[in-house]
């Protein structure tokens, strides 16, 4: 599996970069050709040319529900180290850094490699990941390269 770029050049210089991990090696091909088929094609209709899949679903809903819970043990955890005597605020503080860093660690790698991509006739291009939907326009560009 490579990380691969996709670069949209606006002008010389200037470009938007769309950055997608673990893409398969047959699958770059795949992609190559449905971003050339999506940039010099025609087509006006929603056809999917290309798709990498998010995540399942129940991944990313135990990933969030092991943040959310890792930020209310957290929040107890400082409350009650807070209002601890100083023999029991080292203890408590040592418990909030494992809570941390196990609730925490497995919602950063989910999220990390969460991104679905979807090419399409029309020339448009969806990502989707944690910080939500963007849609890129491929025939606006002068150039598109993958990389």
């Amino acid at each position: 599996m490579v990380n691969v770029e996709i670069s949209g050049w606006i002008t010389p210089g200037q470009k938007d970069s769309i950055r997608i991990p673990n893409v398969k090696a047959e699958d770059e091909q795949a992609l190559h050709a449905a971003l050339m088929a999506a940039c010099e094609g025609g087509g006006a209709d929603r056809t999917l040319l290309w798709e990498l899949p998010r995540r399942p679903e129940p991944i990313r809903m135990a990933a969030r529900i092991s943040l959310g819970l890792t930020c209310t043990a957290g929040v107890l955890l400082l409350l009650a180290a807070f209002v601890a005597g100083a023999e029991t605020r080292s203890t408590l503080l040592i418990a909030l850094a494992l809570v941390v860093f196990f609730g925490g660690g497995f919602p950063l790698v989910v999220a990390r490699g969460d991104r679905g991509v979807k090419v399409f006739a029309d020339g448009t291009l969806e990502r989707a990941d944690w910080g939500g939907v963007s849609t890129f326009d491929l025939r606006r560009y002068e150039r598109v390269t993958l990389h």
